[in-house]
């Protein structure tokens, strides 16, 4: 296969522009495969629903809800999808205004596969702008992707810098994945890096663009928005086995840093508030 629209195959699409950006909206049945092919423009897509697997020549994606993945124009690419019907947010790049995007730009120049929950959540507030489009649409859609492109790019020099510093670094990025449910110390996390909590605080705060209290919000927030999407859960019991003292604070937090209460994460993705149940007659 030859050139093809980024949404062949789809049961449903559509498609608004948006500035120097070209949204799509995409749902694909399973066990669909399009042999190699490539797209005209550079792609940034995020997974929202099912599972999606792009192979590459040497390198295969796999694409489970939150990933973001983005390819160059003219990467020749295979698809695949798994399971139950896939939904996608597809954005496309007029080539010929890639010098608007800034320090954003290189998230459009190469295979990009990264996971974020927050790239999720401005995907779904993408998905909906379609469903309650208006006059002004575009212009929030073309914000969104702004949005969205600058966290893929922090997220990836984050991977890159961890990658590349000290070895401390990775070992306390590691304790804080294992332990962020629990109360954490500075001062254990720089017994933990070896280093005094001043150095510590300082490296990991330029390497992550956050401060280390920040972090492991961040983490607490993310394990909550998957037990939310995916379990039936309450939401009290999912902010305890978080590390949120309760589930006002769960709510608090989370609406800051998803822009959406904890109960409205849950109904997005198509999850039913327990606590709710045995209440209607």
């Amino acid at each position: 296969m030859d050139a093809t629209e980024v949404t062949l195959g789809a049961e449903a699409r559509g498609s608004i522009d948006a500035g120097p950006f070209r949204v799509s909206i995409a749902s694909f049945q399973p066990e669909l495969f399009l042999p190699s092919h490539y797209h005209e423009w550079a792609c940034v897509s995020v997974l929202l629903e099912g599972r999606f697997e792009q192979g590459f020549s040497g390198r295969s994606c796999d694409c489970p809800p939150g990933v973001v993945l983005s390819k160059p124009p003219g990467e020749r690419h295979a698809d695949r999808w798994f399971g139950s019907l896939s939904r996608h947010l597809i954005v496309e790049i007029d080539p010929e205004r890639q010098a608007e995007l800034g320090p954003s730009r290189p998230v459009t120049e190469q295979i990009f596969h990264v996971g974020d929950i927050g790239a999720e959540t401005i995907a779904w507030a993408a998905w909906r702008e379609f469903t309650e489009a208006d006059v002004v649409t575009p212009v929030v859609l073309e914000g969104l992707v702004l949005q969205l492109l600058a966290l893929v790019q922090r997220r990836t020099v984050a991977n890159t810098e961890l990658a590349a510093g000290p070895g401390w670094l990775r070992t306390v990025h590691d304790f804080l994945h294992d332990n962020y449910r629990r109360s954490v110390t500075l001062s254990e996390v720089a017994a933990v890096a070896g280093f005094h909590s001043d150095h510590v605080s300082r490296v990991f705060a330029a390497t992550f663009d956050v401060t280390v209290g920040e972090y492991v919000r961040r983490l607490r927030v993310d394990a909550a928005a998957v037990r939310l999407a995916t379990s039936a859960e309450s939401i009290s019991a999912i902010a305890y086995q978080t590390g949120f003292s309760d589930q006002s604070h769960l709510t608090r937090v989370f609406k800051r840093l998803m822009g959406v209460t904890p109960g409205r994460y849950r109904a997005l993705h198509g999850q039913s508030d327990p606590s709710a149940r045995g209440q209607r007659r």
